[in-house]
């Protein structure tokens, strides 16, 4: 009967699908109590492990002793849970403390984050608040899971190894528990994953592509094994692009930075900083005579850039013309910082038939300056004369009579063209092109 008896007992265990070692790792050097309605719980260290951590887990408040020989080996001790102050156990414990280890290696974490645990099965609370069944898969009634417990001390104690883990539901009324007898260790360590952080990204991006133009746009680029989130400062929780590539606003000259972070489910890595130099375009200046009679030989300049390209080949800063129709004229400047801008000049060109009706004859005169803009002066030692001054179509724009030697003549009225420009005396007349800016 007793071999049988003994049969029933261990399909049992085996049947709930439970584990109740004593000791889960003897090389171990974690502990951890946790119920629900709190109490009174001694823990008696009567075995040598060195660096012991100690985790107690309580909805209700608990009185933490921490006793024995080997009591000095202990070098944390953390609670952590609800610390509700209800007394369900009638023992008068109210508030949870820990007693008879100094205060450097003793605290209490009310309701903190179990953290980034997966997997995340949703059966515990989200907060570590307390434990009282030895299963993982059945919703814990607002409590924790053990698997949360014993990820939420292994976190709390960093390269802590878990050597076990006793659970229960009722009160510790009061409870001594020593270590030689270990625990129910119903979660072992390889129940569960920890969360790993992501690897910082590295950055890729071409240089061309951190020293642009403005006017454009700069695409960025980095190497992530995982998600990777994009900002606009390194404090920024506002995510401004989603992947290994990010393409920016068009961008005006000046300098900007932009962050990317490795993301998934356990935190964010890093965020690496992306830096862009956006050069100013070259601003050209382009200097031409607007009108000229067809054939007539000019010339058009322009400055503010580094290297030129003209719509008529040639790439010099001032290029001669001869236009036979109106033409517009194109020029692309280019900075030292290989930054483009163009610029466009139009040239209007007249048939200029009245020069040809004009007079030989000739009589001592000087105009200057020419090309004038206001004004114009005139020197002539011939006396009582006449000055005429018409356009590239014949019509006449001015006409006075004087015998001034130094005559100031005054151009305020005229537009931007060709004349011509006519002083006569006694029937004898001589002409000259005037150009008016």
């Amino acid at each position: 009967m007793t071999k049988l008896y003994k049969l029933i007992i261990l399909c049992a265990f085996v049947f709930t699908g439970k584990s109740f070692s004593q000791i889960c790792n003897a090389s171990g050097n974690l502990v951890i109590y946790s119920n629900y309605d709190g109490g009174i719980i001694t823990v008696n260290c009567d075995v040598n492990i060195p660096n012991l951590k100690i985790g107690i887990c309580t909805y209700e408040a608990a009185e933490i002793h921490i006793i024995g020989t080997f009591s000095n080996n202990v070098t944390g001790v953390i609670y952590a849970g609800y610390d509700g102050s209800n007394d369900n156990c009638n023992l008068g414990v109210i508030t949870t403390t820990i007693l008879n280890v100094s205060a450097s290696v003793a605290t209490i974490n009310v309701y903190p984050s179990v953290g980034p645990y997966t997997p995340v099965h949703g059966n515990g609370n989200p907060n570590t608040v307390g434990c009282y069944n030895c299963d993982t898969t059945v919703n814990a009634g607002g409590a924790n899971t053990p698997d949360e417990v014993v990820f939420y001390f292994l976190n709390a104690f960093p390269a802590s190894t878990l050597r076990s883990h006793h659970t229960q539901y009722n009160c510790w009324t009061p409870t001594t528990f020593n270590l030689s007898a270990g625990g129910n260790c119903c979660i072992m360590p390889a129940s569960f994953s920890p969360c790993v952080p992501p690897t910082t990204p590295t950055n890729v991006t071409i240089a061309a592509n951190q020293n642009v133009c403005a006017g454009v746009a700069a695409t960025l680029a980095v190497n992530s094994s995982t998600t990777v989130n994009w900002f606009a400062t390194s404090t920024s929780t506002s995510v401004i692009g989603i992947g290994t590539s990010f393409i920016s606003p068009t961008l005006s000259a000046g300098n900007y930075t932009y962050y990317a972070a490795a993301v998934n489910s356990c935190s964010i890595s890093v965020k690496v900083p992306i830096s862009v130099t956006v050069n100013l375009l070259p601003n050209l200046t382009i200097s031409a005579t607007s009108s000229v009679c067809a054939g007539q030989v000019t010339t058009i300049s322009v400055s503010g850039a580094n290297t030129y390209s003209w719509s008529t080949s040639q790439t010099t800063s001032v290029i001669s013309i001869s236009p036979s129709v109106t033409t517009v004229y194109t020029v692309t400047g280019t900075s030292v910082s290989n930054c483009k801008n163009t610029a466009t000049v139009s040239v209007n060109v007249f048939t200029c038939t009245a020069l040809s009706q004009l007079s030989g004859s000739t009589l001592e005169f000087k105009i200057f300056p020419n090309p004038a803009k206001i004004s114009l002066n005139l020197t002539s030692s011939v006396g009582k004369k006449k000055i005429e001054i018409t356009d590239i179509t014949g019509k006449l724009v001015h006409i006075e009579v004087t015998e001034d030697t130094n005559k100031v003549i005054d151009l305020k009225d005229l537009s931007a063209g060709i004349y011509v420009f006519t002083i006569e005396k006694n029937g004898l007349k001589q002409n000259v092109k005037l150009v008016v800016e």
